[in-house]
């Protein structure tokens, strides 16, 4: 009798223990969750960093050069001849916002931040025009309707260097744009017509050559910047005389200017380009070589070189 009430007292002893233990480790683990929660996980500061540029690109109007969507201002051409679109054709650009595929690849080294700015876009080239066809009594014209369309696939790059300025705990985590390139644009399927330097004379740069637009980064302050109501003149040097050239300018009502083909391989600009007035608005000039079978001929396809660049009229 007494051994088994000693080992009934030995057995409750155990499980005492055992019920001690377990709501030791129950304890434990709990404080130790507790602990583990409070703890934030560590801030991936160049995935921050890339983040707090990226944000920068799409918000700044530096890098909004593909405000260039549409454009649809008539131009006077030369009578063609054969399956060609003569008179006075009225060509634009279409691009839905579904066309446009904007990749931005951010590299972070110590404090500057390298931006590769590219724009893929694919939509339609629109001409409505007239045409010549081969009729019982000879060549006839007739209207184009609907209008000639082409398919348009096109490709822009621009690039940038941010650097950081301040604090990551301040504003944009302390970056600032620093330097900006131009815009190189081609086209994707034909690409024969090439601009191969750029020539200005105005009285800020009285004879200045560019070449390759996205190859150049302009420090911010010494970037493209003319005084309010200055007259430049423009001249193209391309790789043929069979292309019409023009210049394009925003904000200002999408404006095309038809540049003169000097038959050389060169285009100048007849008309007047003059700087607005307003000062500090941040501008584009488009220069736009496009084959001249893109817009006369019905069957071509779309062939296609353009030169942007961001501009400043200086502080009145």
């Amino acid at each position: 009798m007494n051994k088994t009430l000693k080992l009934s007292s030995n057995i409750k002893i155990k499980e005492d223990k055992v019920k001690k233990i377990l709501t030791l480790g129950l304890s434990l683990v709990f404080v130790f969750g507790i602990i583990g929660c409070g703890k934030e996980k560590p801030v991936d500061e160049q995935a921050a960093d890339k983040v707090a540029v990226e944000d920068m690109v799409r918000a700044s109007a530096w890098f909004q050069s593909d405000a260039s969507q549409t454009d649809n201002t008539d131009t006077t051409t030369q009578k063609g001849k054969g399956n060609n679109i003569i008179g006075t054709p009225l060509w634009g650009r279409a691009v839905a916002d579904t066309g446009n595929h904007l990749n931005i690849s951010i590299s972070v080294t110590g404090d500057s931040a390298y931006v590769e700015w590219t724009l893929d876009r694919e939509g339609l080239f629109v001409i409505l025009g007239q045409e010549e066809v081969v009729g019982d009594s000879g060549l006839d014209t007739i209207g184009i309707w609907p209008p000639c369309t082409k398919s348009l696939s096109e490709t822009s790059k621009m690039y940038g260097v941010f650097k950081r300025t301040g604090s990551r705990s301040s504003t944009n985590r302390g970056w600032t744009l620093r330097k900006i390139s131009g815009v190189s644009g081609y086209s994707n399927i034909k690409h024969t017509v090439r601009i191969d330097s750029m020539r200005i004379q105005c009285k800020t740069y009285p004879d200045t050559v560019l070449t390759n637009p996205s190859g150049y980064l302009f420090d911010m302050e010494n970037a493209l910047n003319f005084a309010p109501a200055e007259s430049i003149t423009i001249t193209l040097y391309t790789n043929t005389s069979n292309a019409e050239a023009y210049l394009h300018l925003w904000p200002e009502w999408l404006v095309r200017i038809p540049m003169k083909n000097n038959g050389d391989g060169t285009f100048t600009n007849e008309q007047k380009w003059c700087i607005p007035f307003l000062p500090q608005i941040t501008r584009f000039a488009w220069f736009d070589l496009i084959g001249k079978s893109t817009i006369h001929d019905t069957q071509d396809s779309y062939d296609y070189d353009g030169w942007l660049y961001p501009y400043l009229n200086k502080n009145i």
